[in-house]
């Protein structure tokens, strides 16, 4: 079949003799056991693949069978480069933290001498044939003060260094090596930059080899993304370079990696954004020209479920994603092709345990691609990057040697994952995939200006998540037994290294951070309404001190009161009974978290009863049964300003997790352009985050713009529900994102929690993410009290405060999935909720 998901096969002797284009099982699979990590084809009666099995770590293919071979000395196949049948070699390591090369002369394999030039314990980064048995190897040392990259060319007998004036940082490390059909040799490689987050940034260079000295070529910059590394070249009919892999950023309450290439066209760079079938966890795994098509095959997962989608590259743009249901828990590994349109890619399914051997799988083509799947009615694009700025030597972090050798070890064994691996010595940001920073993300907005003008502010503030993993939870095991973080971030002094103090005590008032005044002039809201109405809060744990902070509130911004002895209050646990005990010191997160939701609701919705249902645990099994006694106890509008990663059980689980009949607004994250269960639900109302701004001489007198860190874009797992009609979010699948409301911390709401943080003395913070823009929203549904679905929002998409500038939450394409533009986009959905 062809349709959203990409073509289906049941191969046959026909289907497999068919030049069409189209990847099918290889009618010849690898042999049994072969877990393979590299493909090189050479010829069609000629390919090689690099892994291991029990008898070799090469098999190769003659046109008829495939046998194991061993080349000496390698424990396990990485890399293979050739420039002829009788010109292959291969690397891979050792030993624990050792490399060794082989070189195959069409009849043996004989070991390749290590350079004398290049440490023992150097990595291979990636190694390149330059004919006549002549290799060109990529690798890096350490120094003093950080790295230099180390280029050295074989001859067949002994080893050269190359010079080179690639380093724009004391800490540079080349990654890819090529040669192009017309002869041309270059090399990529990034800086490493320590400017002083959790993770060191990592940007982009490129070199081209003129005479003996490779020559430094800059590549843009992808804005806002601190990590770019590449993990695959190859080179167009042309002879000019294209290179892919990650970029991402991940210095605060998370990361999000994206896919990305680049082209060198008329002497300079241009990015390139590739479609995601997992926002914010997708990276482009390998590169081939086969034939005139360039082609691009990406890797995707959540936990307990995996994506390869292909793509080709024509004039500069990407085409539409193909998603091929035989590939269904498959990630993408290499991929090479031969002139005649003859191409070859591997596919791995990894096991549960990572220390089992993972299957691999082997696909090929021949002929020119097919038009674009069907469905695919909006074309993936190009977004471009600006020019970098010019080279100049900064500063790189300096590493000991056991952390050095300790990242490489991590890197080794996550070869034997199956995963893609760039062996600088650096803790990536890609390697905490949703982890918690620590030391906060830099942070600007009309907050800080508030407090500048108090002269109160300290010389600079970040914001900080307040809500960590569940203790004791790995990543895998915590979203597989679906464990919620909240997604509330505090405005702190960047000098804060545990605690956060409060920004006033309680005995004064507010000193920033928007009030309940600011939130109805902005969201021209009434100053009273929603009698009658309850919003319900639904969080994790106990949280003693609510009540009394919510009055300190109430009576500092002028609002009526709202307690548990007037009814308007209520306070229960997750079966309708007592609340659960208060949470621990190191979860302490979630009741800031609670202060603020209901802080939040009562800004947007003075009159309405506030029903708090406290879970027992942050899993869904009780945030679950706490949402469906919200919608037993008459909550008009629930709450949910926490989430977790996407899993392939979410749709089964949103049948309990999400009452029927009641409206259920949820934060979308604040990763940037990435999905957060439960928002993806197609009955949910997804929360997009904004920065919100006064706008003086413009009819409203505010504006909403983008926020750069709240999360979005499209569900990998949800089905798209019969009402989205926007073809945003292609392979039938659900938009994370309906609404959107104020959610960066710059510009973040005031609330009180006269406990404080981490030991400090508490009072007023501000507080924002998407956990702001969740009950703010849902506040104003119950205010103004009309029936709200995710279906009607979309059928009255015109009534809402569109949101149409501010730059983007991420690299995506197409570009409107993480910028805000006029209508629906998938950063922001479609703007403020007026219903």
């Amino acid at each position: 079949m062809v349709g959203a998901l990409g073509p289906a096969f049941a191969a046959s002797d026909a289907d497999a003799a068919a030049c069409n284009g189209q990847w099918r099982p290889a009618a010849n699979p690898p042999p049994e056991g072969f877990e393979a990590r590299a493909v090189k084809a050479i010829a069609t009666n000629d390919v090689w693949m690099g892994g291991s099995a029990d008898d070799g770590n090469l098999a190769h293919w003659d046109g008829k069978t495939w046998s194991t071979q061993d080349a000496p000395g390698i424990g396990f196949t990485e890399t293979i480069s050739a420039a002829g049948g009788r010109d292959v070699f291969a690397a891979g390591p050792r030993g624990f933290l050792t490399s060794a090369i082989a070189h195959f002369d069409g009849k043996t394999w004989s070991a390749v001498p290590w350079p004398t030039d290049v440490p023992e314990d150097a990595p291979i980064m990636d190694m390149t044939a330059l004919g006549n048995g002549a290799l060109l190897l990529a690798s890096w040392k350490s120094t003093a003060v950080g790295a230099v990259p180390l280029l050295q060319r074989y001859d067949g007998k002994s080893w050269k260094a190359i010079a080179n004036d690639l380093p724009g940082s004391s800490y540079a490390v080349p990654l890819s090596v090529g040669k192009s059909p017309t002869g041309e040799v270059w090399v990529t490689g990034e800086d490493v930059i320590d400017e002083g987050g959790t993770f060191a940034s990592k940007y982009l260079w490129s070199g081209k080899l003129v005479g003996n000295r490779f020559q430094r070529i800059e590549m843009p910059r992808i804005p806002r993304e601190t990590e770019t590394q590449t993990h695959a070249m190859t080179f167009a009919k042309d002879g000019s370079p294209i290179v892919g892999g990650h970029t991402a950023h991940g210095d605060w309450g998370g990361v999000a990696i994206y896919p990305f290439t680049s082209t060198f066209h008329n002497g300079a760079w241009t990015m390139q954004a590739e479609h995601a079938p997992v926002a914010g966890n997708t990276m482009t795994s390998g590169l081939a020209t086969i034939g005139s098509t360039t082609w691009s095959a990406s890797a995707a997962t959540i936990y307990s479920k995996d994506w390869t989608t292909l793509a080709t590259l024509d004039r500069g743009r990407w085409s539409p994603p193909r998603q091929y249901a035989a590939m269904t828990d498959q990630l993408a590994g290499g991929i090479s092709g031969l002139p005649d349109g003859h191409g070859w890619m591997l596919t791995a399914t990894l096991p549960d345990d990572p220390n089992s051997p993972f299957a691999t799988h082997l696909w090929t083509m021949c002929g020119a691609p097919p038009a674009a799947a069907a469905g695919a009615a909006e074309p993936a694009g190009t977004t471009t990057a600006p020019a970098a700025p010019p080279a100049k030597l900064l500063a790189g972090p300096r590493l000991s040697a056991a952390e050095r050798s300790a990242q490489l070890k991590d890197q080794r064994a996550d070869v034997r994952k199956g995963r893609p691996t760039v062996p600088d010595g650096v803790a990536s940001a890609a390697d905490g995939q949703r982890s918690q920073g620590s030391t906060g993300r830099p942070v600007s907005g009309p907050a800080i200006d508030k407090l500048r003008q108090s002269k109160r502010a300290a010389s600079s503030y970040v914001a900080k998540p307040v809500c960590a993993a569940p203790a004791g939870a790995s990543k895998a095991p915590a979203s597989k037994a679906g464990a919620s973080r909240c997604l509330a971030s505090v405005l702190a002094p960047a000098t804060a290294t545990h605690g956060v103090p409060a920004l006033a005590g309680p005995s004064e008032p507010p000193p920033a951070g928007y009030t309940a005044k600011e939130f109805r002039a902005a969201y021209q809201l009434p100053a009273t309404g929603g009698k009658g109405r309850t919003v319900a809060v639904v969080a994790y744990g106990g949280y003693p001190r609510l009540e009394a902070d919510l009055a300190q509130y109430r009576a500092a911004t002028g609002l009526p009161s709202c307690t548990t002895k007037s009814g308007c209050l209520t306070i229960v646990g997750q079966d309708g009974g007592e609340p659960p005990p208060p949470t621990t010191d190191e979860e302490e997160g979630w009741q800031l978290e609670q202060a603020l939701d209901v802080q939040a609701v009562s800004a947007t919705c003075p009159d309405c009863k506030i029903l708090v249902v406290q879970s027992s645990a942050p899993y869904d099994k009780d945030l679950g049964m706490a949402n469906q006694e919200a919608a037993k106890r008459g909550a008009y509008v629930i709450n949910n300003s926490f989430g977790r990663d996407e899993d392939v059980d979410d749709p089964a689980t949103a049948t309990t997790f999400v009452p029927k009949g009641v409206p259920l607004v949820a934060s979308t994250g604040d990763y940037g352009h990435g999905t957060s269960f439960p928002s993806t639900v197609p009955s949910v109302i997804g929360a997009g985050g904004t920065r919100l701004l006064e706008s003086p001489g413009t009819q409203r007198g505010w504006r909403d713009d983008v926020w750069a860190y709240g999360g979005g874009g499209c569900s990998a797992i949800q089905p798209k529900p019969a009402w989205e009609k926007d073809p945003l979010c292609l392979h039938g699948k659900a938009s994370a994102v309906d609404v959107s409301a104020d959610g960066d911390p710059g510009s973040g709401a005031a609330v009180y929690f006269e406990q404080g943080l981490g030991g400090e003395p508490g009072g007023w913070y501000v507080v924002g993410g998407t956990s702001l823009s969740s009950p703010l929203t849902a506040g104003m549904i119950a205010l103004h009290g009309k029936p709200v679905t995710s279906a009607s929002i979309w059928a009255r998409s015109s009534h809402n405060l569109d949101v149409s500038t501010g730059g983007t939450n991420g690299w995506c394409a197409p570009a409107r999935e993480c910028k805000a533009v006029k209508g629906y986009d998938g950063a922001t959905g479609w703007g403020v909720i007026r219903p």
